[in-house]
């Protein structure tokens, strides 16, 4: 029987948190999956509350440990004695440094365990300040036994690249468990209207939710909303930015001198995204790069047209003309020309986000994600004899 332990380090809820607690749930109905969560104690205390917050709702499986070192030989030897007390045969990895643990506890403490990992997308520098990541990502995935692409991009990416490409497979990330869109949204923006000073001749809102890091480029999103503002010959739109992140106050800075006062407002961290999405007309993502981006999935779930940078995994997710608009990567007029297109056009953000949704609930189905990996840990095990 397939024992599969999942293995991430961190301190906050985000999308990789989301993929890998929403997958050891869906999987548990199948096979023997269990959480190994390292909670890094040097993030944010609101944050971890919250973290945790959402992990009581997924009611799985979970081993919780804790550490304040960037390695740490205590923790390892606690994940060992786990895997052993479990009777863990494979291991999956959702970050570059529990692919590092995975490896070690491969080869020094659990003979015959097999390591898998999940890259989420998630690219950084090459520079000097971040060589030790691309060294301890480079010797993961040589010393895995497999590699996960989630979108089309990373896996043609990793099949270039010899010994690696007989390893990957493509998984793209889905939304196991897809709520129905909320029905009391004109109270639902009455509030938030009242909380963030939105003025009642605002009718179509359009959100980005993202963390607040260069890989999300919310320049760009502040510079399309300044050039839309001064383009656009009605006030209807207000812009909403959710999300936090180190460029927090270099962004609301930057938000200031663009004189966005009356068509955007920082809406800060939610808890509540599905009351967010819900209130809603259109999403944006401006992102540089991603993998399978979980807040288009997200948005596209509640009926939303995503308009998008196409980058990554996005393709994979939005169709261009179809579930939303594509537009090239960093490129301000594109997506201004886009914002133009769907504001001003009710009847198309409708057509779109029925499209959208309806793509969540045929393409990105929690049976087809199971079976892929169920799938990938099999092929795993034949390997192995």
């Amino acid at each position: 029987m397939m024992r599969v332990a999942h293995l991430t380090f961190s301190g906050a809820f985000g999308g990789r948190e989301k993929v890998a607690f929403s997958l050891v749930r869906a999987l548990n109905s199948s096979i023997a999956a269990k959480l190994y969560l390292v909670l890094e104690s040097r993030t944010d205390q609101d944050k971890q509350k919250d973290l945790m917050q959402h992990l009581s709702s997924y009611a799985m499986p979970t081993r919780i440990l804790q550490t304040d070192a960037f390695f740490s030989n205590s923790t390892c030897k606690e994940l060992a004695a786990y895997i052993q007390e479990d009777d863990i045969n494979i291991i999956h990895a959702h970050c570059h440094k529990s692919l590092s643990y995975a490896l070690i506890l491969k080869y020094l403490h659990c003979p015959g365990l097999l390591v898998t990992c999940t890259l989420h997308g998630l690219k950084i520098p090459f520079d000097c300040k971040y060589l030790v990541h691309h060294l301890l990502s480079m010797v993961g995935m040589i010393g895995s036994d497999g590699i996960i692409g989630c979108s089309r991009e990373i896996v043609s990416t990793i099949n270039k690249v010899p010994f690696l490409n007989r390893k990957v497979s493509i998984i793209r990330n889905n939304l196991p468990f897809i709520k129905k869109q909320l029905a009391n949204r004109n109270d639902l923006r009455a509030a938030f209207s009242h909380r963030n000073n939105i003025p009642k001749h605002k009718t179509c809102w359009i959100g980005n939710a993202s963390r607040l890091t260069a890989q999300k480029n919310i320049p760009l999103f502040l510079d399309s909303i300044s050039r839309y503002a001064s383009e656009s010959n009605s006030n209807n739109a207000i812009f909403l930015l959710a999300g936090d992140g180190e460029l927090k106050d270099e962004l609301l800075a930057r938000a200031a001198r663009l004189g966005l006062n009356d068509s955007f407002r920082f809406v800060g961290f939610l808890t509540g995204m599905d009351e967010f999405y819900s209130m809603l007309d259109l999403f944006v993502l401006t992102s540089d790069w991603e993998g399978t981006p979980m807040a288009a999935l997200e948005a596209m779930s509640h009926g939303l047209p995503v308009i998008a940078s196409s980058v990554g995994g996005v393709p994979d997710v939005v169709v261009n003309n179809t579930t939303g608009i594509l537009f090239p990567k960093g490129d301000v007029q594109a997506c201004v020309a886009a914002l133009h297109m769907l504001i001003g056009a009710e009847d198309a953000r409708i057509k779109m986000g029925i499209a959208a949704r309806e793509r969540i609930l045929t393409e990105f189905t929690e049976e087809r994600w199971v079976s892929e990996h169920l799938s990938h840990y099999q092929l795993l095990l034949s390997r192995e004899g």
